[in-house]
Protein backbone atom coordinates (compact mmCIF):
# COMPACT_ATOMS: atom_id res chain seq x y z
CA UNK A 1 0.00 0.00 0.00
CA UNK A 2 1.21 3.50 -0.81
CA UNK A 3 -0.36 6.39 1.10
CA UNK A 4 0.32 9.38 -1.16
CA UNK A 5 -1.02 12.03 1.26
CA UNK A 6 -0.36 15.50 -0.24
CA UNK A 7 3.03 14.73 -1.76
CA UNK A 8 3.58 16.64 -4.98
CA UNK A 9 5.98 16.33 -7.88
CA UNK A 10 8.22 19.42 -8.05
CA UNK A 11 10.89 20.96 -10.26
CA UNK A 12 13.39 20.54 -7.43
CA UNK A 13 15.17 17.17 -7.93
CA UNK A 14 15.73 16.86 -4.17
CA UNK A 15 11.99 16.87 -3.34
CA UNK A 16 8.76 15.22 -4.44
CA UNK A 17 7.81 11.86 -5.90
CA UNK A 18 10.94 11.49 -8.04
CA UNK A 19 13.09 11.29 -4.91
CA UNK A 20 10.95 8.45 -3.59
CA UNK A 21 10.88 6.54 -6.88
CA UNK A 22 14.67 6.85 -7.21
CA UNK A 23 15.36 6.01 -3.56
CA UNK A 24 17.51 2.94 -2.89
CA UNK A 25 15.80 2.69 0.53
CA UNK A 26 12.27 2.09 -0.77
CA UNK A 27 10.88 -1.46 -0.91
CA UNK A 28 11.37 -3.27 -4.23
CA UNK A 29 7.86 -4.77 -4.44
CA UNK A 30 4.85 -3.19 -6.08
CA UNK A 31 1.84 -1.99 -4.12
CA UNK A 32 -1.69 -2.94 -5.14
CA UNK A 33 -3.39 -0.13 -3.15
CA UNK A 34 -2.77 3.59 -3.64
CA UNK A 35 -4.17 6.59 -1.79
CA UNK A 36 -3.85 9.04 -4.68
CA UNK A 37 -2.04 12.18 -3.49
CA UNK A 38 -3.17 15.78 -3.54
CA UNK A 39 -6.84 15.10 -4.39
CA UNK A 40 -5.87 13.52 -7.73
CA UNK A 41 -4.41 16.75 -9.10
CA UNK A 42 -1.75 16.78 -11.81
CA UNK A 43 0.89 18.24 -9.46
CA UNK A 44 0.55 15.16 -7.25
CA UNK A 45 1.06 12.86 -10.25
CA UNK A 46 4.35 11.19 -11.16
CA UNK A 47 4.00 8.60 -13.98
CA UNK A 48 6.88 6.51 -12.61
CA UNK A 49 4.96 5.88 -9.37
CA UNK A 50 2.30 4.12 -11.45
CA UNK A 51 4.75 2.22 -13.65
CA UNK A 52 7.46 1.34 -11.11
CA UNK A 53 5.80 1.27 -7.69
CA UNK A 54 2.26 0.02 -8.35
CA UNK A 55 0.95 -3.29 -9.63
CA UNK A 56 -1.00 -3.40 -12.89
CA UNK A 57 -4.48 -1.91 -12.39
CA UNK A 58 -4.04 -1.12 -8.69
CA UNK A 59 -6.94 -0.15 -6.45
CA UNK A 60 -6.77 3.62 -5.94
CA UNK A 61 -8.69 6.02 -3.71
CA UNK A 62 -8.78 9.81 -3.53
CA UNK A 63 -10.62 12.45 -1.58
CA UNK A 64 -11.90 15.34 -3.71
CA UNK A 65 -11.45 18.99 -2.77
CA UNK A 66 -13.79 21.93 -3.36
CA UNK A 67 -13.00 25.45 -2.18
CA UNK A 68 -14.58 28.33 -4.04
CA UNK A 69 -13.45 28.02 -7.66
CA UNK A 70 -10.91 25.26 -6.99
CA UNK A 71 -12.20 21.76 -7.60
CA UNK A 72 -9.98 18.69 -7.56
CA UNK A 73 -9.79 16.35 -9.29
CA UNK A 74 -10.42 18.13 -12.59
CA UNK A 75 -12.04 16.32 -15.51
CA UNK A 76 -8.56 15.87 -17.01
CA UNK A 77 -7.33 14.35 -13.71
CA UNK A 78 -10.23 11.89 -13.72
CA UNK A 79 -9.50 10.88 -17.34
CA UNK A 80 -5.81 10.35 -16.50
CA UNK A 81 -6.59 8.21 -13.45
CA UNK A 82 -9.19 6.14 -15.33
CA UNK A 83 -6.57 5.36 -18.00
CA UNK A 84 -4.16 4.18 -15.28
CA UNK A 85 -6.62 1.92 -13.46
CA UNK A 86 -10.25 0.82 -13.72
CA UNK A 87 -10.22 0.36 -9.93
CA UNK A 88 -10.34 3.99 -8.78
CA UNK A 89 -12.73 5.40 -6.19
CA UNK A 90 -13.51 8.73 -4.54
CA UNK A 91 -14.78 9.43 -1.04
CA UNK A 92 -17.55 11.54 -2.62
CA UNK A 93 -18.71 13.40 -5.72
CA UNK A 94 -17.87 17.01 -6.38
CA UNK A 95 -21.15 18.75 -5.65
CA UNK A 96 -20.33 22.43 -6.03
CA UNK A 97 -22.44 22.84 -9.18
CA UNK A 98 -25.39 20.79 -7.99
CA UNK A 99 -28.68 22.66 -8.29
CA UNK A 100 -31.27 22.59 -5.52
CA UNK A 101 -34.84 23.70 -6.13
CA UNK A 102 -35.80 26.57 -3.83
CA UNK A 103 -38.67 29.00 -3.63
CA UNK A 104 -38.15 32.06 -5.88
CA UNK A 105 -37.90 34.47 -2.94
CA UNK A 106 -35.20 32.33 -1.35
CA UNK A 107 -33.22 32.18 -4.62
CA UNK A 108 -33.47 35.98 -4.96
CA UNK A 109 -32.20 36.53 -1.42
CA UNK A 110 -29.29 34.14 -1.96
CA UNK A 111 -28.26 35.89 -5.19
CA UNK A 112 -28.38 39.28 -3.46
CA UNK A 113 -26.42 38.07 -0.44
CA UNK A 114 -23.64 35.74 -1.55
CA UNK A 115 -21.30 35.39 -4.53
CA UNK A 116 -21.56 31.62 -4.77
CA UNK A 117 -23.30 28.77 -3.05
CA UNK A 118 -22.45 25.09 -3.08
CA UNK A 119 -23.69 21.86 -1.59
CA UNK A 120 -21.53 20.39 1.15
CA UNK A 121 -21.97 16.66 1.78
CA UNK A 122 -23.38 15.82 5.21
CA UNK A 123 -20.70 13.25 5.87
CA UNK A 124 -17.46 12.34 4.20
CA UNK A 125 -17.82 9.09 2.34
CA UNK A 126 -15.51 6.21 2.81
CA UNK A 127 -14.12 3.43 0.68
CA UNK A 128 -13.45 0.09 2.33
CA UNK A 129 -11.10 -2.36 0.61
CA UNK A 130 -10.71 -5.84 2.08
CA UNK A 131 -9.13 -9.10 1.06
CA UNK A 132 -8.15 -12.40 2.57
CA UNK A 133 -4.42 -12.62 3.12
CA UNK A 134 -2.67 -14.89 0.63
CA UNK A 135 -5.31 -14.65 -2.13
CA UNK A 136 -3.32 -12.46 -4.55
CA UNK A 137 -3.58 -8.83 -5.62
CA UNK A 138 -6.89 -9.11 -7.50
CA UNK A 139 -9.18 -10.56 -4.84
CA UNK A 140 -10.27 -7.33 -3.20
CA UNK A 141 -13.75 -6.59 -1.92
CA UNK A 142 -14.77 -2.94 -2.40
CA UNK A 143 -17.52 -1.32 -0.36
CA UNK A 144 -18.60 2.32 -0.73
CA UNK A 145 -20.27 4.18 2.14
CA UNK A 146 -21.92 7.58 2.69
CA UNK A 147 -21.56 8.94 -0.83
CA UNK A 148 -18.28 7.32 -1.87
CA UNK A 149 -18.32 6.54 -5.61
CA UNK A 150 -16.45 4.97 -8.48
CA UNK A 151 -14.23 7.74 -9.86
CA UNK A 152 -16.16 7.72 -13.15
CA UNK A 153 -19.11 9.13 -11.17
CA UNK A 154 -17.21 12.13 -9.75
CA UNK A 155 -18.66 15.47 -10.95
Amino acid sequence: MILGSDLEETEDPSTGWSVIVDSKARPNGKACLFKIPHHGSSNGHQPRVWSEMLSEEPFAVLSPFVNGKTELPTRADIRRIRILTPNAFSTNKLLSNQQIKRHGAVEKMIKETVKAIRVIPNTPGHVRLRKTVGTGDRNWSVQLFDGAVDIKDVR
